[in-house]
């Protein structure tokens, strides 16, 4: 039963691996979400997958919500991805400019789940409500926020940190935040005194 509890944990608290390519996790039963650079566009490529329908994924390239580039996947209709400017801790405005590309949107077979892909620039000219992405190795802090009771733009019920690195060939590594490295280090404790006794 240990075995199983530790097994259980690292795979709660591991990434995802899909076609080679790492994938954050967010809640059990919830999306994944992934960030990298794609050399052809020279542009920061964004993909979601398994959003539940009446759900939505936001990402804030930022801590807090003062002053805070967005974006928000929704799993309603045909899929919508909103560019979002947030000045505070209210609901975010659309942003007067959409600067995601290239949207694909897609269902599963039973209309369950979403899967999005976008394209950004890592500096779209948008200066007043848009984040430039540099390629400099600065680690940065950000956010992920979900409502898996509705797909419309009401205060999220999820909430998740996590870093995210452009390297100085704008490679982007993406890990989990400080707080669920808590998580895991209570988790390993725990184990540890289990292991004892």
């Amino acid at each position: 039963k240990l075995k199983d509890l530790k097994m259980q944990s690292c795979l709660a608290v591991s990434a995802l691996f899909v076609g080679g390519i790492q994938a954050l996790e967010t809640f059990t039963g919830g999306p994944t979400f992934n960030i990298t650079y794609d050399t052809n566009t020279t542009m920061l490529k964004f993909q979601v997958d398994n959003l539940p329908k009446d759900h939505y994924l936001g990402i804030g390239f930022g801590e807090g919500m003062k002053d805070v580039d967005m974006v928000l996947f929704q799993g309603s209709g045909d899929g919508v991805v909103q560019d979002l400017w947030s000045t505070s801790e209210s609901r975010p405005a659309v942003d007067d400019t959409q600067d995601f590309e290239d949207v694909v949107a897609t269902k599963s077979d039973d209309e369950s789940t979403y899967s999005f892909v976008a394209y950004r620039k890592l500096e779209t000219g948008d200066d007043s409500q848009d984040t430039k992405f540099m390629c400099d190795g600065t680690e940065k802090e950000f956010y992920w926020s979900a409502n898996d009771e509705t797909a419309e733009l009401n205060k999220h019920n999820k909430l998740g940190e996590f870093m995210i690195t452009l390297g100085s060939d704008c490679t982007v590594s993406l890990s989990k935040g400080a707080w669920l490295q808590y998580s895991v280090l209570g988790a390993v404790s725990a184990m540890a005194v289990l292991s004892s006794i």
